[in-house]
Protein backbone atom coordinates (compact mmCIF):
# COMPACT_ATOMS: atom_id res chain seq x y z
CA UNK A 1 0.00 0.00 0.00
CA UNK A 2 2.95 2.64 0.98
CA UNK A 3 4.76 1.90 -2.35
CA UNK A 4 1.82 2.29 -4.51
CA UNK A 5 0.98 5.69 -2.81
CA UNK A 6 4.64 6.94 -3.28
CA UNK A 7 4.41 5.74 -6.88
CA UNK A 8 1.22 7.86 -6.96
CA UNK A 9 3.19 10.92 -5.37
CA UNK A 10 5.81 10.86 -8.07
CA UNK A 11 3.13 10.54 -10.71
CA UNK A 12 1.31 13.48 -9.60
CA UNK A 13 4.60 15.32 -8.31
CA UNK A 14 7.20 14.65 -10.82
CA UNK A 15 6.90 17.53 -12.69
CA UNK A 16 8.08 20.00 -9.65
CA UNK A 17 10.92 17.59 -8.02
CA UNK A 18 12.07 15.14 -11.06
CA UNK A 19 15.25 14.22 -9.43
CA UNK A 20 13.86 13.75 -6.43
CA UNK A 21 15.08 11.27 -4.06
CA UNK A 22 12.12 8.27 -3.34
CA UNK A 23 13.88 8.19 0.06
CA UNK A 24 13.40 11.24 1.18
CA UNK A 25 9.93 11.60 0.18
CA UNK A 26 9.27 8.17 1.76
CA UNK A 27 10.48 9.33 4.62
CA UNK A 28 8.24 12.69 4.32
CA UNK A 29 4.85 10.30 3.82
CA UNK A 30 5.85 8.19 6.89
CA UNK A 31 6.58 11.47 9.38
CA UNK A 32 3.07 11.39 12.01
CA UNK A 33 3.92 15.02 12.17
CA UNK A 34 5.71 16.88 9.71
CA UNK A 35 8.44 19.05 10.78
CA UNK A 36 8.86 23.05 9.84
CA UNK A 37 11.90 21.84 8.12
CA UNK A 38 10.69 19.31 6.12
CA UNK A 39 7.40 22.15 5.13
CA UNK A 40 10.09 24.81 4.01
CA UNK A 41 11.47 21.94 1.81
CA UNK A 42 8.05 21.05 0.21
CA UNK A 43 6.67 24.37 -0.69
CA UNK A 44 10.59 25.82 -1.62
CA UNK A 45 10.93 22.69 -4.21
CA UNK A 46 7.26 22.73 -5.17
CA UNK A 47 7.59 26.36 -6.33
CA UNK A 48 11.35 25.60 -7.92
CA UNK A 49 13.00 28.06 -5.06
CA UNK A 50 15.59 25.54 -4.16
CA UNK A 51 16.38 22.35 -6.00
CA UNK A 52 15.89 18.73 -4.69
CA UNK A 53 19.15 18.28 -3.33
CA UNK A 54 19.25 21.36 -1.12
CA UNK A 55 19.25 21.14 2.67
CA UNK A 56 16.55 21.82 5.11
CA UNK A 57 18.07 24.84 6.29
CA UNK A 58 18.18 26.09 3.02
CA UNK A 59 14.82 25.64 2.91
CA UNK A 60 13.78 27.17 5.96
CA UNK A 61 16.22 30.41 4.75
CA UNK A 62 13.47 31.20 1.90
CA UNK A 63 10.95 31.47 4.51
CA UNK A 64 12.61 33.18 7.16
CA UNK A 65 12.23 36.94 6.54
CA UNK A 66 8.20 36.11 5.82
CA UNK A 67 6.92 35.80 9.37
CA UNK A 68 4.88 32.77 8.12
CA UNK A 69 6.83 31.02 10.33
CA UNK A 70 6.98 33.06 13.60
CA UNK A 71 10.58 32.03 15.79
CA UNK A 72 9.68 28.54 15.26
CA UNK A 73 13.05 26.22 14.53
CA UNK A 74 13.51 23.67 12.10
CA UNK A 75 12.31 21.02 13.80
CA UNK A 76 9.21 22.35 15.63
CA UNK A 77 5.83 20.73 14.46
CA UNK A 78 4.02 23.00 11.29
CA UNK A 79 0.49 23.45 12.10
CA UNK A 80 -1.93 23.18 9.43
CA UNK A 81 -2.35 27.02 8.70
CA UNK A 82 1.28 27.68 8.73
CA UNK A 83 1.82 24.28 6.09
CA UNK A 84 -1.15 26.23 3.86
CA UNK A 85 0.62 30.16 3.72
CA UNK A 86 4.05 28.28 3.14
CA UNK A 87 2.18 26.40 0.15
CA UNK A 88 0.46 29.38 -1.60
CA UNK A 89 4.02 31.72 -0.49
CA UNK A 90 5.70 29.32 -2.40
CA UNK A 91 4.04 28.29 -5.27
CA UNK A 92 3.07 31.97 -5.81
CA UNK A 93 -0.56 31.19 -5.93
CA UNK A 94 -2.68 34.00 -4.43
CA UNK A 95 -6.56 33.26 -5.64
CA UNK A 96 -8.17 35.25 -2.40
CA UNK A 97 -7.90 38.87 -2.09
CA UNK A 98 -7.53 38.57 1.59
CA UNK A 99 -4.18 36.25 1.26
CA UNK A 100 -2.82 38.34 -1.07
CA UNK A 101 -3.13 41.65 0.91
CA UNK A 102 -2.21 40.15 3.90
CA UNK A 103 -0.01 37.09 3.85
CA UNK A 104 -1.69 35.83 7.08
CA UNK A 105 -1.76 31.98 8.05
CA UNK A 106 -5.52 32.33 8.45
CA UNK A 107 -6.37 33.56 5.19
CA UNK A 108 -4.20 31.31 3.85
CA UNK A 109 -6.08 28.21 5.37
CA UNK A 110 -9.12 29.85 4.42
CA UNK A 111 -7.86 29.67 0.63
CA UNK A 112 -7.54 25.72 0.60
CA UNK A 113 -10.79 25.76 2.25
CA UNK A 114 -12.41 27.69 -0.47
CA UNK A 115 -10.50 25.31 -3.23
CA UNK A 116 -12.25 22.51 -1.87
CA UNK A 117 -8.74 20.67 -0.69
CA UNK A 118 -9.42 20.68 3.44
CA UNK A 119 -12.35 20.52 4.98
CA UNK A 120 -13.98 23.78 6.28
CA UNK A 121 -14.34 22.10 9.98
CA UNK A 122 -10.67 21.83 10.28
CA UNK A 123 -8.81 23.30 13.21
CA UNK A 124 -6.15 25.72 12.61
CA UNK A 125 -3.66 24.61 14.58
CA UNK A 126 -4.04 20.63 13.81
CA UNK A 127 -0.60 19.56 13.15
CA UNK A 128 0.17 17.92 9.46
CA UNK A 129 1.29 14.26 8.75
CA UNK A 130 3.58 13.64 6.14
CA UNK A 131 0.95 11.85 4.49
CA UNK A 132 -1.75 14.38 4.53
CA UNK A 133 1.19 17.26 3.48
CA UNK A 134 1.81 15.70 0.09
CA UNK A 135 -2.56 14.79 -0.55
CA UNK A 136 -2.36 18.55 0.25
CA UNK A 137 0.38 19.60 -1.98
CA UNK A 138 -0.91 17.34 -4.97
CA UNK A 139 -4.63 18.70 -4.80
CA UNK A 140 -2.94 22.52 -4.74
CA UNK A 141 -0.79 21.90 -7.69
CA UNK A 142 -3.51 19.72 -9.41
CA UNK A 143 -6.23 22.70 -8.65
CA UNK A 144 -3.82 25.26 -9.49
CA UNK A 145 -2.69 24.33 -12.98
CA UNK A 146 -6.44 24.40 -14.19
Amino acid sequence: MKKSFVLLVFAFLGGWCFAQSAAHIEAIVEMKTLSVGEACYLAACAGEKITDDASLEKAFDVFKDTKILGDKTLQDTVRIDEFANLLLHGLGIEKNLWHSAVKSNHYALKTLIGMGILNKRIPPSKEVSGNEALRILTELLNRSTR
